[in-house]
C-alpha cells in the first residue's frame, strides 16, 4: 500500500526526461490491477460527519517540498480562503483550493500540486475530462493540468539513508520511492489557464486517450512578486467519463466517435482516417499527440491527394452539431493541421447560417508555401454567432500525389482567440499576437511640437526582465512579444500621441466585436500618471456630404492612468457601416517608469458588452488635454465673439497660475478655465447635445481662484432656449487652507434627469476678479440612485 500511496504523489518534474514509450510491462499491470478505474466524479461534498470528501486526491505534499491544496466550503471562505460559493452556487458545499498567499513559506518550491488517483487505460473512444475552476488573485500566474502515463513500475523499491534524502529536491525524494530505474513515466501538459476569472467559476474540458495507466496533477504557480497578495485558485466538479467531450475529435477511433463527418454530397471525395502516411514525401508519419509526446498510439484525418484525384478536387468535413454562442461567450475552435508536401492545395473553414444558408469564410490557407518538415501546427479561430451555424472544413487538392492535408485534435474551447496562423486571417492584420511582427499595423507619431524626429511611440517588445511577460506567455513554446506604447523615453514630450493603425475593415451592417488584452501599470505606486490608452475608429475615404458628420475619428474605448499590474481583458462592439481603420491611440503623460501594452487582438462577428465598464466613452466626456471634445465656449453677450476672459484651454502662455491638471498632473496645461481681473464677466461652456429620454450623471473636478462674489453654476438649456438651474457653488462656500490663492481640485457630481427633447448642459462662470477651472468632465448614462448630487452648498 505504501507503494501505491507514493505513486499517487509522484510529481511531474520539469527536469525528468520522459523515457521512450513502450508497452505496459506485465509486472506493472499486476501491481496496479486493483487500482485502475476509467470513470470518476468528484464534487468535494460535505459529509454527514462534517468532513469534506477529497475523492482520493492527495492534498498534502508539503513533506516533499511542495505547497498543498486545501478543502473548504463557501461559508468559511473569508476565514480560510477560497470562493464564497462552490461551482454549483452553494455556500455549504465544498471545493478544493490553494491559498496563493501561502507561497511565502520558505523552503518549498513555488508551486502547488493536487494529485489524482490512478486511472486505467482508456479505449480508443477516449475519455472526457471536465472540471470547474475559479481564480481571484493578483499573485496568480498559471493553473495547469498534466497527465502522467505510467509505462513501467519496479516491484522492488530502493532505499536511501535519511540524511541523504533530506538534502534532495522534492523530485528526487519522490523518485527514490520507486528505486533506481524503478519507474518510467511520461508527462503531458494537456491544459493551461493564465488569467483571473474575477472570482467566477468557469468550466474546462479536454478529450484524451492512452493505453497506459495514468494519473493527473493540477499545478498552480504564483507570480514571483515581492508583495504577497491574498487570493486563490479553486477547483470543483471534477469528472471523467468515457467518450469525447462534445464536438471534440482526435480521430483515434476514426470517425466513429466524432461529430465531424464526411458530407454525403456536394464534394468530390471523402476525408480518410490514418495513423501514419504511406508516402515519404507528403502527409504526417504519425498523429499530433504521438508526435508531441513520443508515443505509439493515435490517429488523424487527412485528404489523400493521390490517384485518382485531380487539381481542385474538394473534400468536406462537417460538424454535425449546430453551433450557437451566447452573448459575450464566443468560442475558440482549436485544431492542428499538417501541411507537409510540395504541392499543397487549400484548406478553409466555412461557417454556414442554418436559417438562410449564407456562408462566410472564417479561416483560410490558399495554396500555402510548401512545408519542408512533417510538423503539426496549432491553429485557432474565434466562432461567434447568435444564430445557429454549421461548420465545415473544405480541403482541395493542389498537385496530385504531393499535397496531403491532415487534421487532428479538434476542440471548441472558451474564446475568443487570435487567429492562427496569422496568414489564415479573414480580416487581414486585425487579429494579432505580435509574436512574429506587427501584423501590418503601422506605428505613427503625432507630437505636440514639431521638431527633430523621435523614435516610434508604438513598437514590439519581448516580455521578460523589467517587462511583464506577454499575455498567454506561459502556454507558448515560442518567443513572447507584445505591442508597447512608450511612456519612458525622454525624447518624447507630455501629450505626444502615438497611433497603432490597423487595416480598413470591410463595410457591413452587421456588428463586430474587437477584443484584446491590455496592461497599464506603473512601477512607482506614488506616481499613477501613465497616460491614456484608447481604441478608435478612423474614417477613410469619406467625401461630400459625409464630411461634417463622419470625418472625425471616434473613440469607442478608453482608460487612463494606472490600472492593475497584470493583463486585463477588454472588448467593445461597433457597426462598420462606413470604411473605418481600427487604431489604438496612446497619449503620454510625463515620463514615468511603467508599461502600457496590448496583446492578442481579435475581431469577430456579433455584439458584445463593453469591458471593462469604466472604458465606456460618452458624448461630453473630456479631459481637456488636447481640445474641448465638443464643449463650446460662448460669450452670452455676443455668440460670434469670444473675449480673453471666456473659457479657454490652459497652455504655457495662458493658465490658472500654478494649478496642475487633474488627469496627469501636468504643469500649466490639460484643463479648461476662465479668469478675469476687475471686469464683471459671465461666460458659458456648452456641452454636446444630450439625447432625449436619457438621464445622465455629470461628474467633474473644479478649482477656483476667485473673489467672494464669484460663482460657478451648472444649468440646463432646453430645446426652446430657456434654462433651468441644476447646481451652483460660490467661492465663499469653500473652506480653503489658510493662505491658499488657488483651491485644490474638488470633485462634484450632478444627476440630470431625462427629457423628451434635446437639451444641453451649461457651465456658467460669474466673476469680476478670479475664475474657475474644470477638468475630467464625464456624462455617463445613470439612474438617480447611482448619482446623488454632491457636494450640495448653501447657495
Amino acid at each position: 500500500m505504501l507503494l501505491y500511496s507514493l505513486l499517487f504523489l509522484f510529481p511531474v518534474p520539469y527536469g525528468l526526461l520522459c523515457q521512450e514509450s513502450r508497452a505496459l510491462k506485465a509486472e506493472t499491470r499486476e501491481i496496479l490491477d486493483d487500482y485502475l478505474d476509467s470513470q470518476f466524479q468528484c464534487k468535494f461534498d460535505l459529509q454527514v460527519d462534517g468532513t469534506i470528501d477529497h475523492c482520493n486526491y492527495t492534498l498534502d505534499v508539503s513533506k516533499y517540498g511542495l505547497h498543498s491544496w486545501k478543502l473548504n466550503i463557501g461559508l468559511n471562505s473569508y476565514w480560510i480562503g477560497g470562493p464564497a460559493k462552490d461551482a454549483d452556487g452553494r455556500v455549504s458545499s465544498g471545493y478544493v483550493f490553494v491559498d496563493l498567499s501561502s507561497f511565502k513559506t520558505s523552503g518549498l518550491e513555488r508551486k502547488a500540486w493536487l494529485v489524482s488517483d490512478v486511472f486505467g487505460p482508456t479505449t480508443a473512444r477516449g475519455n472526457c475530462f471536465t472540471f470547474h475552476f475559479s481564480i481571484d488573485s493578483l499573485n496568480f500566474q498559471s493553473l495547469s493540468l498534466k497527465r502522467v502515463d505510467i509505462l513501467k513500475i519496479s516491484k522492488t523499491p530502493s532505499s536511501t539513508n535519511e540524511d541523504t534524502a533530506n538534502k534532495l529536491s522534492s523530485t528526487d525524494k519522490l523518485s527514490l520511492a520507486f528505486g533506481a530505474n524503478g519507474v518510467q513515466l511520461q508527462t503531458s501538459s494537456v491544459w493551461m489557464w493564465e488569467d483571473s476569472t474575477e472570482g467566477g467559476w468557469r468550466q474546462a474540458h479536454l478529450t484524451y486517450s492512452t493505453p497506459n495507466p495514468h494519473f493527473f496533477i493540477f499545478e498552480s504557480v504564483p507570480k514571483d512578486n515581492t508583495e504577497i497578495y491574498r487570493g486563490y485558485a479553486a477547483l470543483d466538479n471534477i469528472q471523467i467519463v468515457e467518450g469525447v467531450c462534445g464536438s471534440d475529435c482526435n480521430f483515434d477511433a476514426g470517425f466513429s466517435t466524432c461529430s465531424w463527418k464526411n458530407v454525403a454530397d456536394g464534394d468530390d471525395f471523402d476525408w480518410s482516417a490514418s495513423r501514419g502516411s504511406r508516402k515519404s514525401f507528403t502527409g504526417p508519419i504519425r498523429d499530433k499527440d504521438s508526435t508531441q509526446f513520443s508515443s505509439d498510439y493515435g490517429g488523424y484525418a487527412y485528404i489523400d491527394s493521390g490517384y485518382p484525384r485531380h487539381p481542385g478536387d474538394a473534400a468536406i468535413l462537417q460538424l454535425t452539431e449546430e453551433v450557437l454562442t451566447e452573448p459575450d461567450r464566443p468560442l475558440c475552435l482549436v485544431f492542428h493541421v499538417n501541411l507537409y508536401g510540395s504541392g499543397l492545395g487549400s484548406l478553409i473553414l466555412v461557417q454556414e447560417n442554418a436559417e438562410d444558408s449564407t456562408r462566410s469564410t472564417l479561416w483560410e490557407l490558399i495554396r500555402p508555401a510548401s512545408s519542408p518538415r512533417d510538423v503539426w501546427h496549432r491553429a485557432e479561430v474565434t466562432i461567434s454567432s447568435q444564430t445557429k451555424v454549421k461548420l465545415f472544413f473544405e480541403a482541395t487538392v493542389g498537385e496530385p500525389g504531393r499535397g496531403d492535408i491532415a487534421l487532428d485534435s479538434i476542440s471548441l474551447q472558451d474564446g475568443p482567440c487570435v487567429i492562427k496562423p496569422h496568414e489564415a486571417a479573414r480580416y487581414k492584420s486585425v487579429s494579432c499576437d505580435f509574436n512574429s511582427d506587427l501584423c501590418g499595423y503601422l506605428s505613427q507619431n503625432l507630437p505636440t511640437e514639431e521638431g527633430a524626429g523621435s523614435p516610434p511611440l508604438w513598437y514590439r517588445v519581448q516580455g521578460g526582465g523589467r517587462l511583464p511577460p506577454g499575455h498567454g506567455a506561459g502556454g507558448r513554446d515560442q518567443e513572447d512579444w507584445f505591442a508597447v506604447f512608450d511612456v519612458k523615453n525622454y525624447q518624447h514630450r507630455p501629450l505626444d500621441r502615438g497611433y497603432l493603425i490597423g487595416p480598413q475593415i470591410p463595410i457591413s451592417a452587421q456588428p463586430l466585436c474587437v477584443s484584446f488584452w491590455y496592461y497599464m501599470a506603473t512601477e512607482v505606486s506614488s506616481n499613477p500618471y501613465l497616460g491614456t490608452l484608447s481604441l478608435m475608429l478612423i474614417p477613410r475615404n469619406v467625401t461630400g456630404d459625409q464630411l461634417t458628420s463622419l470625418a472625425e475619428p471616434r473613440i469607442i474605448w478608453s482608460l487612463t492612468n494606472q490600472q492593475e499590474s497584470q493583463w486585463r481583458y477588454g472588448q467593445v462592439s461597433f457597426v462598420p457601416n462606413n470604411p473605418y481603420l481600427l487604431a489604438f491611440e496612446g497619449v503620454r503623460a510625463s515620463n514615468v517608469l511603467g508599461v502600457v501594452g496590448i496583446d492578442d487582438v481579435t475581431l469577430f462577428p456579433g455584439r458584445c458588452t463593453q469591458k471593462p465598464a469604466k472604458s465606456r466613452v460618452n458624448p461630453g466626456d473630456c479631459s481637456f488635454e488636447l481640445d474641448t471634445c465638443g464643449w463650446k465656449p460662448l460669450n452670452p453677450g455676443s455668440a460670434l465673439e469670444l473675449r480673453p476672459q471666456d473659457w479657454k484651454l490652459a497652455d504655457r502662455n495662458q493658465n490658472f497660475g500654478s494649478l496642475r491638471d487633474h488627469t496627469f498632473q501636468l504643469d500649466a496645461s490639460g484643463y479648461i478655465y476662465f479668469d478675469t481681473i476687475n471686469i464683471q464677466t459671465k461666460t458659458w461652456l456648452i456641452s454636446p447635445r444630450v439625447e432625449p429620454n436619457l438621464s445622465v450623471c455629470l461628474r467633474f473636478y473644479f478649482a477656483t481662484a476667485s473673489s467672494d462674489s464669484s460663482n460657478l453654476q451648472v444649468r440646463r438649456q432646453f430645446s426652446n432656449g430657456t434654462m433651468g438651474d441644476l447646481w451652483s457653488v460660490r467661492y465663499s462656500d469653500l473652506e480653503l487652507p489658510a493662505g491658499s490663492m488657488v483651491s485644490p481640485w474638488l470633485p462634484a457630481q450632478i444627476f440630470i434627469p431625462s427629457l423628451s427633447s434635446d437639451s444641453a448642459v451649461i457651465f456658467e462662470g460669474n466673476s469680476n476678479d478670479g475664475g474657475f477651472a474644470l477638468d475630467d468632465v464625464s456624462m455617463h448614462p445613470s439612474e438617480e440612485v447611482s448619482c446623488p448630487t454632491r457636494p450640495v452648498y448653501r447657495s
